[in-house]
C-alpha cells in the first residue's frame, strides 16, 4: 500500500540530506542510505516509523498516526527515540555506531548516522567459509564487549544483537555495533511495558517475546551475543528460545564437533550465556568476560550512576595494528599509567660521587630499591631532613617556652578574683574566694527553686485528687438521697382498691422530692441569714 512506502529517492531533508537509497526497514524505523550535502559525505539516516501505530500520507512525506487512540503512545515513543539518539551521540567508542544529528520532520524524528563501510558479520562468515578460529574470536569480541559494557552503563539495551547488526569496518577490521533502532532504556514509564516485542529467530532470548521490558537487562543482549558467537561455532544460530523453554534440543557449544579447537572454559562460558532462563545467564557483561576473555584487559566500566554520560562514556581506546597481541604486558600497563612523576629518571651520565655516611639515614624511603636516580638526587632528601630537624627543634622549644609562661603566671597571680556580676556597693569587702561563694549561693537557689517548684507541682496533684474525691462523695450523696427518695414515694402510694388519687410516678416522684429540697435548702439559707443579721 501507498501509506507504507519508504521516502522515494532523491528527497531532500532539512536542505542538507538527499536519499539515495533504502537501506532496510523494520518495525520501528527505516533506514537509508543519504548524501549530507554541508559536509560532503555517505551518512545513514533512520526514519522513526513504528508499523504498528504510524502510516505514511499518501503522496507527502509526512508520518502520522493510524488512530487518535494511538496518538499518545506514537508521540511517547518519538520522544524516546530523539532521546536515545541524543544519549548515543554523546559516546566516543570505535565499536559503537556514531550518531552525528538527530532532528524533526515531517512529524517524526531523524537520526543521522555515520555510514560503515565493510560487511556485515553475516556475510564475512560467508566469505571465510570456515568457523573463526580462537585467535579470531579473541581479536573481534573485545571490542563489541566493551561496547555494550559503555552501552549498558548508559542504561541503554541494543535488544537486537545478531550477525546482520555487527560490522565489520573495511578500513581497520574492527566491529561495530549497528541499528540501535530497536534500543530502549531500562527505566519505568506509562507506555514502558507496552511496546512491541522485538524479535529475532536463534538470536532473541526467551524474555525478548514478551512485550514487558521490565523483564530485560543486560543478560537479554549477553544472550544475543553468546548466539552470534554460537552460529559462528556451529553454522547456525541456536534453537528458537521459545521452543527451548518447552524442550531444550539445542547442542551445548561443549559438544560441537570442533569444540577441541577451543579453549574450555570459553566454551562454558558461551553455554552459561545460551541459558533459556534470565536468571540462569551472566548478570553483567563484566562478569561473562571474565570467564570468556579471562586474558584479555577489560576497558575502565562505565558508571550508571553518573549524571551526565559524557563524562563517565568519553573514552577511547588505544588502536593497535591487527599484527600486535590484544594482551598488553603488565609491565606496559603499568608505565602507560604511570604519571610523568613517577617515571624512572635516565641513567646518570657520570659517576656518582661517594655517598657521605649519613646517606642512610636520609634516604628517601619512597623510592623502590634498584630505580635509577639521577645526580644529586640523595641531596634534596637530606635538605627536606634537615629542614624537618629544625622545625621539630623549633616546635619543641614554642612549647616548652608556653609552659613556662604559664606556669609563671599561675605563680605571681594575685590572691583577689575578679567577682562577676553586679558591682559591689561602697564599703563591701571582696575576700578571698568570693566567686566560689557566690557559685554556691547560686546553686542553693537553684535548688531551693527546683525544690520548690515540685512542692507546687505536688499541692496542684492533691488538689486535683481532692475535687475527685469530693465530686465521687457528692454524687454518691446524691444518689443516696434519689434512692430514698423513690423509696418515700413507694411507701406512700395508697394500696389497691381504695379511693386515692392516681399514683404519682416515678419521674414525678423524683420531680416533687427535688422541688421539696429545694424549697428546704431555701427556707435553711433565709434562716441563716435572718440569724447573720441579728
Amino acid at each position: 500500500m501507498a501509506y507504507q512506502e519508504p521516502l522515494p529517492k532523491d528527497t531532500l531533508l532539512l536542505d542538507e540530506f538527499k536519499i539515495v537509497g533504502l537501506l532496510g526497514t523494520g518495525g520501528f524505523a527505516n533506514t537509508y542510505l543519504a548524501h549530507d550535502s554541508s559536509l560532503g559525505r555517505e551518512v545513514a539516516i533512520k526514519e522513526y516509523f513504528p508499523s504498528e501505530l504510524a502510516i505514511r500520507v499518501p503522496g507527502s512525506t509526512r508520518v502520522e498516526f493510524k488512530s487518535s487512540a494511538q496518538e499518545a503512545q506514537f508521540n511517547w515513543a518519538l520522544r524516546r527515540f530523539v532521546r536515545e539518539a541524543q544519549t548515543l551521540a554523546k559516546f566516543r567508542h570505535p565499536s559503537v555506531v556514531r550518531v552525528f544529528r538527530v532532528f524533526r520532520s515531517n512529524n517524526t524524528a531523524y537520526m543521522v548516522l555515520e555510514f560503515i563501510h565493510g560487511s556485515d558479520m553475516e556475510a564475512w562468515l560467508k566469505q571465510i567459509a570456515r568457523p573463526p578460529t580462537q585467535t579470531e574470536l579473541d581479536h573481534l569480541l573485545p571490542p563489541l564487549l566493551d561496547a555494550l559494557d559503555v552501552v549498558h552503563g548508559a542504561g541503554i539495551l541494543h535488544r537486537d544483537i545478531k550477525p546482520a547488526n555487527v560490522y565489520i569496518r573495511a578500513s581497520d577490521q574492527q566491529p561495530v555495533l549497528l541499528d540501535f533502532g530497536a534500543a530502549r532504556f531500562a527505566s519505568s514509564s506509562e507506555f514502558a511495558s507496552k511496546t512491541a516485542a522485538i524479535v529475532s529467530k536463534g538470536y532473541s532470548p526467551h524474555e525478548a517475546y514478551s512485550t514487558d521490558s521490565q523483564l530485560q537487562g543486560p543478560w537479554t543482549d549477553i544472550y544475543g551475543m553468546a548466539a552470534t558467537i554460537y552460529r559462528s561455532l556451529a553454522g547456525r544460530p541456536p534453537p528458537e528460545s521459545t521452543m527451548r523453554a518447552l524442550e531444550d534440543r539445542c547442542v551445548p557449544a561443549t559438544q560441537l564437533s570442533i569444540a577441541t579447537e577451543y579453549r574450555p572454559d570459553f566454551l562454558q562460558a558461551l553455554d552459561h550465556a545460551l541459558a533459556v532462563m534470565p536468571k540462569d545467564r551472566p548478570q553483567s557483561i563484566h562478569e561473562w568476560r571474565r570467564r570468556l576473555l579471562p586474558n584479555s584487559p577489560s576497558t575502565p566500566r562505565a558508571n550508571p550512576n553518573a549524571a551526565d554520560p559524557t563524562t563517565m562514556l568519553a573514552w577511547r581506546p588505544i588502536s593497535l595494528p591487527p599484527s600486535h597481541s590484544r594482551s598488553l604486558p603488565k609491565q606496559t600497563l603499568e608505565t602507560t599509567r604511570r604519571p610523568a612523576s613517577d617515571a624512572p629518571a635516565p641513567a646518570a651520565a657520570e659517576p656518582r660521587a661517594p655517598e657521605p655516611t649519613s646517606a642512610p639515614a636520609t634516604r628517601d624511603r619512597s623510592m623502590p630499591s634498584g630505580r635509577a636516580t639521577q645526580p644529586g638526587a640523595v641531596a634534596a632528601p637530606q635538605r627536606s631532613a634537615g629542614s624537618h630537624r629544625t622545625l621539630l627543634i623549633g616546635l619543641v622549644l614554642f612549647v616548652f617556652g608556653g609552659v613556662a609562661l604559664a606556669a609563671a603566671w599561675l605563680s605571681n597571680r594575685p590572691p583577689e578574683l575578679a567577682v562577676t556580676g553586679p558591682e559591689p556597693s561602697p564599703g563591701t569587702s571582696i575576700r578571698p574566694g568570693a566567686t566560689q561563694t557566690d557559685t554556691s549561693a547560686q546553686s542553693a537557689r537553684e535548688q531551693a527553686r527546683v525544690q520548690e517548684e515540685n512542692a507546687r507541682k505536688e499541692r496542684e496533684l492533691a488538689e486535683t485528687e481532692r475535687r475527685k474525691r469530693d465530686a465521687a462523695r457528692a454524687a454518691a450523696e446524691q444518689k443516696k438521697r434519689d434512692e430514698e427518695a423513690a423509696r418515700a414515694s413507694t411507701e406512700a402510694r395508697p394500696a389497691p382498691g381504695t379511693n386515692a388519687p392516681a399514683v404519682e410516678t416515678e419521674d414525678e416522684a423524683r420531680a416533687r422530692a427535688w422541688a421539696d429540697r429545694k424549697a428546704r435548702e431555701e427556707f435553711m439559707s433565709k434562716r441563716q441569714g435572718a440569724g447573720g443579721s441579728q
